[in-house]
């Protein structure tokens, strides 16, 4: 089977280029988590024919990067359009170099000290621990729970062959999408590239396992952190990639949060002053997602900020939401699309990553007039399924006790049923 190539083109004054793979945390389990991370250091790190690529990119001023992600595994690349046809050539020379053909344990041992650095640095960031956490709480035994870097003591375990075994049953033709995006020209960067990754394995299609459903008692988790202020993430499980209704959770997430426009910015902060942020975040991935309310406050103010969370989304889940308000919202989400769409290495990277599970049929990700077919009625009926107690989760991280977090989880699944 051969990768699918998407182009598309655009006047934009730089190319986008990425390389990505069906890969990441959701194919790991605890022991071998942080395996696919690993390869991808391993795209860039150790070797001549590596600091080649890198410097071929960056003498036609370019920069060539990798990133991974819970479903993905990808090389990127961002090059000036005026230099375009050197970059075929340099990116081409590059991809025959990407798979490692013999890994030696020195250059193992290497690529692990620097991604425990990461891993480290990732822990000093107090909002990306409270997301992991989230996760570890929401899919508890399931590989969604497992961050996309893996942890030191996992890492430890990974060994040689368990890197060798990834590379070649999941980087592979089968498993992979190529995307362009800028003034290209399709047909020959499609017969350039295609005649490079001849030399990729062909391998097989391979999918993680899913899980049909989530759906549980709600939960809770505190982590006891030395700050004056507490983080809450109050999240429901969230959608697959490919669920029909992603894009209208995400118009759902600008309307609740994320811009200061929204209505829980507003009543969080503008009106009450019990919050300094208030955040969204609204993921899809191959098989699940999260739905995440995001905000701080101080610790006496955990069960005030919970009840206005939990109301402001019952009142959605009711329809109890102006036409105006989600005007708003929709404004607000094309016009970040449109700045988007402005930058061709961050289409180049979203297109990637639904081409990798879904149809080119789906891949118009970032035009503006998919979201105004999306309807009022559309988005508290989205509400009406996901904003459930059954799909909720909370992680609280501060100095916060446990009598207090439990009472935040009462208190946010009676304000979601009215008490019900």
């Amino acid at each position: 089977m051969s990768p699918k190539i998407v182009v598309v083109h655009s006047n934009l004054a730089a190319i986008g280029f990425v390389i990505a793979f069906r890969a990441g945390s959701v194919y790991e389990t605890p022991e071998t988590n942080g395996l696919f991370h690993l390869c991808e250091h391993l795209f860039l790190e150790g070797g001549e024919e590596k600091s080649r690529l890198i410097l071929g990119v960056e003498e036609i001023g370019g920069i060539v990067n990798g990133l991974t992600v819970k479903d993905c595994v990808a090389l990127y690349a961002k090059i000036p359009k005026l230099n375009f046809q050197r970059a075929i050539v340099v990116l081409a020379d590059g991809l025959k170099t990407l798979l490692p053909r013999n890994i030696n344990e020195n250059q193992l041992g290497a690529v692990k000290r620097v991604i425990r650095h990461e891993i480290k640095l990732r822990s000093a960031d107090p909002l990306r621990k409270v997301i992991d956490t989230w996760w570890k709480t929401a899919y508890a035994q399931d590989s969604l729970s497992l961050p996309p870097v893996g942890t030191i003591s996992s890492l430890s375990r990974i060994t040689k062959e368990d890197v060798e075994r990834a590379f070649q049953s999941h980087f592979t033709q089968a498993n992979a999408v190529v995307v362009w995006v800028g003034d290209v020209r399709p047909k020959g960067v499609i017969k350039k590239i295609s005649e490079t990754l001849t030399d990729y394995p062909e391998g097989n299609a391979v999918f993680p396992t899913y899980s049909s459903n989530f759906e549980s008692l709600p939960k809770v988790s505190v982590m006891d952190t030395k700050s004056d202020q507490v983080h809450i993430a109050l999240g429901f499980v969230g959608f697959r990639i490919d669920d029909p209704e992603t894009d209208t959770l995400r118009l759902l997430g600008a309307l609740v949060g994320g811009r200061r426009g929204s209505k829980l910015f507003q009543r969080l902060r503008v009106q009450s002053g019990l919050s300094y942020c208030v955040n969204t975040f609204v993921e899809s991935y191959c098989n699940g997602g999260t739905f995440i309310i995001h905000t701080t406050c101080e610790p006496g103010q955990v069960l005030s900020v919970t009840e206005i969370v939990a109301k402001t989304l019952r009142e959605v889940k009711e329809g109890r939401v102006t036409d105006e308000e989600v005007n708003r919202a929709r404004t607000y989400l094309k016009g970040k699309i449109a700045l988007e769409r402005d930058d061709a290495l961050t289409q180049a990277i979203a297109l990637s990553r639904y081409g990798l599970y879904q149809d080119d049929s789906e891949l118009d990700l970032l035009s503006e007039a998919r979201w105004d077919s999306i309807t009022k009625d559309d988005i508290v009926r989205t509400a009406g399924r996901i904003l459930k107690p059954s799909r909720l989760s909370i992680v609280l991280a501060g100095q916060v006790s446990e009598k207090m977090a439990e009472d935040s989880l009462a208190l946010a699944r009676e304000g979601l049923t009215g008490g019900g």
